[in-house]
Parts: C-alpha cells; structure tokens; sequence
C-alpha cells in the first residue's frame, strides 16, 4: 500500500472543501464544470460505486486541464479491471522517453465499489486508488 503522507491532512482547510452530494457521472461533472476556476493543489476525493457487476461497467475519464491544451487524463474502465494515467498532452513531455506514454494499471474493485484519491499541484499528479493499493 501507498498512502498520502499524514501531514498532508493538517493543509486541508475545512471551510474550503467542496462537496458534491453524489449522483451520476453526468450530474458530477455539470457540478463540477460550475464550481469554476479551482485552485492549483487539489485533493480530490471520488467514490464511484457500480450497480450490479463492476465488470459490466463502462469505462470513465477524469480530464484534469492544467492549461489551453494542457491535459492529463485518468481513464477507469471496470470490465478490463484497470486504470491509466495519460500524461501525453500534460505540458512538456520530451525530457524523457517515457513520460508521455499512457500508464496502465490492474485495479480490484472490491464489492463493485472504487475509491479514488488525487493530489494534484503545480508539476505533479498522484493517483491512489482504494486506499492506497
């Protein structure tokens, strides 16, 4: 297991969280795309539970902009049991030969259900998924 450092809990401001109450994809992301510009250091927390069996699922994308053109996304696709950070369009990608290809991961889903955690700042995206697996 990988877990945020504990300190990190002692940044978080309390009366700066935005929480949404929960519902479908579609609701998330209107809610999402109106809480307007968000800050540079993120901690985002997502709990996705899937009706009936994960593996019937369909696949989702977290599409994090960092600027015009600028992207990194997180794809989840239950039925393949994976995750996959896709940091090719994140900015400057040529210093390493590896940086820009997409990153693929086994992902269990535990009793249909997913938990994700990503700490986002200015140069860098951390993805834990199911407390830290």
């Amino acid at each position: 297991l990988q877990r945020p450092v504990a300190e990190l809990a002692a940044l978080r401001l309390a009366d700066a969280a935005r929480v949404h109450s929960g519902g479908a994809f579609t609701e998330a992301a209107a809610w999402l795309d109106a809480q307007g510009d968000l800050p540079a250091l993120l901690d985002i927390e997502l709990e996705a539970a899937f009706g009936g069996s994960a593996r019937d699922a369909a696949p989702f994308a977290l599409t994090l902009h960092t600027g015009e053109n600028e992207f990194t996304t997180v794809r989840v696709d239950p039925a393949a049991g994976g995750i996959q950070v896709d940091r090719s369009r994140s900015g400057v990608v040529d210093f390493h030969p590896d940086f820009a290809t997409p990153r693929w991961q086994p992902l269990r889903l535990p009793g249909g259900k997913l938990q994700l955690r990503l700490l986002l700042d200015h140069g860098s995206l951390e993805v834990f998924a199911n407390d830290g697996e």
